[in-house]
């Protein structure tokens, strides 16, 4: 993750541009220098509108951090609903506060927990890395069953990470293709 802070003088905000892995978020943290603010703060993600980006709001609320003599109060985080996308922008109104000097910006997200039901000593395979891949469905009925019940997990630590030889980067995956709308609205205009 990476970020830059930059300072927009006729708008009077200062705007953070984050850039993520495209891993799922429910909030950003950002960090000032100042020891003393409060602020509004929006996060936004982008989106394309008639071939322009634009920015769309999923997060606002406050940020301050106060401390003076023994109390101290810092809440410098924004939620929002779950959401991924590479980019994130925070804007902050300083109205006519001075801007804030922004030393960190943190990702939080949720932590997922995957559970394998196996025989001891059996290996398991995990693959990822396909973007347009469509979600499997099973009948995890008796898995929850299984879940409810008290037992011992045995944790375990993923091994090397090997290239999956069924993934094709790049290229043209013409199964989706043909089971889209734009291969259906190609078919009817023809």
């Amino acid at each position: 993750t990476s970020w830059k802070a930059e300072q927009d003088e006729k708008s009077k905000t200062t705007i953070v541009e984050i850039e993520t892995h495209n891993e799922p978020l429910h909030s950003l943290e950002v960090v000032a220098a100042e020891k003393n603010f409060s602020r509004t703060a929006v996060v936004e993600i982008p989106f394309m509108e008639n071939g322009r980006e634009r920015w769309r709001e999923i997060g606002r609320g406050p940020i301050s951090q106060i401390s003076f003599r023994t109390f101290s109060r810092r809440e410098v985080a924004v939620p929002f609903a779950e959401c991924q996308s590479r980019r994130y922008r925070v804007v902050i109104a300083n109205l006519d506060g001075p801007p804030l000097t922004i030393a960190d910006v943190r990702c939080h997200g949720p932590v997922w927990q995957a559970v394998f039901l196996a025989t001891p000593g059996q290996g398991c395979t995990v693959r990822y890395g396909a973007p347009g891949m469509k979600p499997a469905k099973y009948d995890t009925d008796h898995i929850r069953r299984v879940l409810d019940k008290d037992f011992d997990p045995v944790e375990f630590a993923l091994g090397e990470v090997v290239e999956n030889p069924a993934f094709k980067k790049g290229g043209s995956d013409w199964g989706a293709f043909f089971g889209s709308k734009a291969f259906f609205i190609i078919v009817v205009v023809i």
